[in-house]
């Protein structure tokens, strides 16, 4: 069992007063005795924020991705706080997480060692590191290689670093303008074609990491997928992290655009849900390339009742549809349609 003593803790970003707040008082909640290191901009609101370590950085600015949505590219600003707030760290165990991120337990250490066989191929750290399912993606309408979520990350202190320190800042204006006059993604039918980044920040990440060390992976945009980037993406992700979903790792959003799907990632639309990297998906693809022994549940369970419930509520709005005024009614029971003759009432 890791000791929370053992851990430190790097909340990095912006300072939103009562999400900070919350953050830092839920990592003292749960991880109590962990070295809180809060990495932040010069000029914030700091004051009553609890931490063991305050860095205030310059901030590097970012630049605005996507005009119609006024989304801005903060590749940047995530790589500045966590790199500076890496530097500080003294435990054997570093926790990256983002400023607006809330634990409600420290579930995630329990699966720290619970799949420790790897292969040779593409393995860059120690041991695994511990990410979420939201927003770690195998597809998102393309397929999206190296795309893992950036809300938090937990594993050895090396590794960790390891990670982080091998990430290259991007040259802005020209990573964030880069598809602004292509209109290749749309073509590809990518479902977020007015972002116009080469990449997106969960696939830049270890995607610039990985090529550092494993020159073979080529991939120049997030367009540029084949059958062979994506292969080398399913090992690497699959050698080197643990994906879990917020019943197992117990963190949510308190952004109020996100707090919903944080808390189960099952209310999310399918186009999203279908395309993450779910725990079970995991440990499909960890069977798969890392331990051809390993018991793989009968089913994923999660998807399937998510399914079944989808489809209750559909029979539910549908069950009693009348098609002709007085006539025929339809009543649909387990997606069979039965159509009836309605007896009209006496005083009609």
């Amino acid at each position: 069992m890791i000791d929370s003593k053992d851990i430190s803790i790097v909340v990095q970003g912006a300072i939103e007063k009562e999400n900070t707040l919350h953050c830092l008082k839920s990592v003292m909640e749960y991880l109590p005795g962990a070295e809180i290191i809060l990495s932040t901009w010069k000029g914030s609101e700091i004051k009553g924020l609890p931490c063991d370590i305050l860095i205030e950085n310059d901030d590097p600015g970012a630049v605005i991705a996507s005009p119609k949505f006024n989304y801005l590219n903060n590749i940047n600003r995530q790589l500045v706080s966590t790199v500076e707030g890496l530097k500080k760290c003294n435990k054997k165990f570093a926790m990256k997480i983002r400023s607006d991120n809330v634990l409600t337990s420290a579930n995630f250490l329990d699966y720290f060692n619970k799949f420790p066989a790897r292969c040779d191929k593409f393995k860059l750290f120690q041991s695994r590191a511990i990410v979420a399912t939201l927003f770690s993606r195998k597809f998102f309408g393309i397929p999206t290689p190296f795309r893992i979520s950036d809300w938090f990350m937990f594993g050895l202190a090396e590794d960790i670093k390891k990670f982080y320190f091998n990430i290259t800042p991007i040259i802005e204006p020209a990573f964030s303008n880069y598809f602004a006059d292509d209109r290749l993604l749309e073509l590809k039918g990518y479902p977020s074609p007015y972002h116009y980044h080469q990449y997106t920040t969960e696939q830049y990440y270890p995607l610039n990491c990985f090529q550092k060390f494993f020159p073979e992976i080529k991939m120049k945009d997030l367009a540029d997928f084949n059958e062979e980037n994506i292969t080398q993406s399913d090992i690497c992700l699959a050698n080197n992290f643990i994906f879990l979903e917020y019943k197992q790792h117990g963190i949510y959003t308190n952004k109020d655009k996100w707090n919903k799907w944080s808390l189960d990632e099952a209310n999310s639309p399918d186009e999203h849900w279908d395309g993450f990297w779910r725990h079970y998906i995991f440990q499909k693809e960890y069977k798969k390339y890392c331990d051809s022994a390993y018991r793989l549940p009968l089913f994923d369970y999660r998807d399937l009742k998510r399914k079944f419930l989808n489809r209750l509520n559909h029979l539910k709005n549908n069950i009693y549809r009348k098609e002709r005024k007085g006539e025929l009614r339809t009543i649909i029971v387990l997606g069979i349609k039965f159509n009836y003759k309605r007896k009209p009432n006496k005083t009609e």
